[in-house]
């Protein structure tokens, strides 16, 4: 069976409507019947969702390879509806198993996927999808212990100015680390966190310690912390920012960084959120603005001073004039609104240059800065002379268990969906036991990849042969 979902789906339903998004509908519904008729049903589960049976005379293997087809004939498809040419991306996940079990456990195969931003993902049982339950147990009880033992902690990464070519701002970055040392991003504990509703906890630690930095920073900067719909939602929250920022000095050195992409259920206690800490003197920013479908009404409802422009943008803006136009007429709306704007992931001097040619005020990314424990006292223009856009690991690993040719495709067919979604090139190599691998790309892509290459439970052992 397959469960299919529409990538942030919320988002078309906000910017075009649901008459539009019906039509939408209609037509990717015709894309799946045509998948094959007599072989397989197609339902409609709901708004996002779609279940594909295959029926008992189609071939296994066939069907997977049709599913995977579907998947890239969608991505590469403009839908037209009623002249909107609209793009679509979905998530597709195959899995069987006992029909009262089936339900659950495609479920749990889709929040595998979306974790490690796979479009594609069949389930066998050389997958282990058990590994997925016992690393989810292992976060919530290390995040338990980590709110016990004040193991939450806080990276800091500089962003520049080109107006003063100076480092003025940080973002502030939530990191946690374990009793050994290691330091775990957020990618591995936010989803427990936020399934066990405890999402909120973690951003008032955050802003509470980016208070604590900032008492002892001499320097006037300003620091922004990320907070979802759900933080500006809840009045303790309010309450502990109302208590903590009556001073107008420190409250005007705070920015709030919306972080949520999603519709805002409950509008009225958010715009008194916003407008609650902007009488403080606070700041309000809008994260990963242009990922998806980014609505512009929205900056003007919420009453938003900063424009954070996604990096999946600004990282193909020198290589791809689509980038290049969505980024230009998004400075040219925050221009006339007399919003401030800012370039995530600037990781080379190509894209800083033309970031700066843009117009843009400010700069964040690797080639500025990486995130780290301390803040830096000053960072001028002239500091500025690291140039890596890219970063090459090979390395060797051995298989906890021997790897069939069909399981070492399904292997390969994954890793060059997750890797061209990420704009990662490279080469791998098996025999049985082991992999040998060449990644390639952006320093913050393949530093995130490889963590999470390291804490894949499928390996037994992984050496580093080579890195540049």
């Amino acid at each position: 069976m397959v469960l299919i979902d529409i990538d942030a789906f919320h988002q078309i339903n906000n910017f075009y409507g649901y008459e539009i998004s019906d039509k939408l509908l209609e037509n990717l519904s015709s894309i799946l019947q045509s998948l094959g008729e007599g072989l397989c049903e197609v339902y409609h589960l709901n708004a996002d969702s779609f279940v594909i049976t295959m029926s008992s005379t189609q071939d296994v293997q066939k069907f997977s390879h049709n599913i995977q087809e579907m998947v890239e004939r969608i991505e590469n498809h403009t839908f037209v509806v009623d002249d909107f040419e609209i793009l679509l991306s979905v998530t597709a996940v195959i899995a069987q198993d006992e029909a009262q079990k089936i339900s659950h456990t495609l479920d749990m195969c889709m929040k595998y996927a979306r974790k490690n931003r796979l479009s594609f993902w069949e389930h066998s049982p050389e997958s282990n999808l058990n590994k997925v339950f016992e690393e989810n147990l292992y976060w919530t009880k290390e995040l338990k212990s980590a709110f016990k033992e004040d193991r939450i902690i806080t990276y800091f990464q500089p962003i520049y100015s080109y107006v003063d070519m100076e480092i003025q701002r940080y973002e502030t970055l939530v990191r946690i680390i374990d009793d050994e040392g290691n330091i775990f991003t957020p990618n591995y504990f936010l989803p427990v966190a936020e399934s066990t509703n405890q999402i909120n906890k973690i951003t008032k630690i955050v802003f509470l310690k980016t208070l604590k930095m900032l008492e002892q920073t001499t320097a006037n900067f300003t620091f922004s912390v990320n907070i979802s719909f759900s933080d500006m939602q809840d009045p303790n929250f309010l309450l502990c920012v109302k208590e903590h920022l009556y001073d107008y000095k420190t409250a005007s050195r705070i920015c709030f960084e919306i972080l949520e992409t999603e519709g805002i259920l409950d509008e009225e206690p958010i715009l008194e959120f916003i407008k609650t800490v902007h009488e403080l003197g606070c700041q309000v920013a809008i994260d990963d603005f242009g990922s998806g479908y980014a609505n512009f009404e929205n900056l003007i409802k919420l009453d938003i001073d900063i424009i954070k422009i996604d990096g999946s943008l600004i990282d193909k803006i020198a290589t791809h004039q689509e980038a290049y136009d969505i980024v230009d007429a998004i400075v040219g709306f925050a221009k006339k609104r007399n919003m401030k704007t800012i370039a995530e992931y600037v990781r080379n001097r190509a894209i800083f240059e033309i970031v700066n040619n843009l117009g843009i005020d400010y700069a964040q990314g690797y080639y500025i800065g990486k995130p780290r424990d301390i803040i830096l006292k000053s960072l001028d223009s002239e500091s500025i002379q690291c140039d890596e856009p890219y970063k090459t690991i090979i390395y060797v690993s051995q298989a906890k268990e021997a790897v069939t040719y069909d399981d070492a495709i399904k292997i390969l067919d994954a890793s060059w969906s997750n890797n061209r979604q990420n704009n990662v090139g490279g080469v791998l190599i098996y025999d049985k036991h082991f992999f040998v691998q060449l990644i390639n790309g952006s320093v913050e892509k393949i530093d995130e990849i490889f963590e999470r290459i390291t804490k894949d439970s499928r390996h037994h052992t992984i050496r580093v042969l080579g890195e540049s």
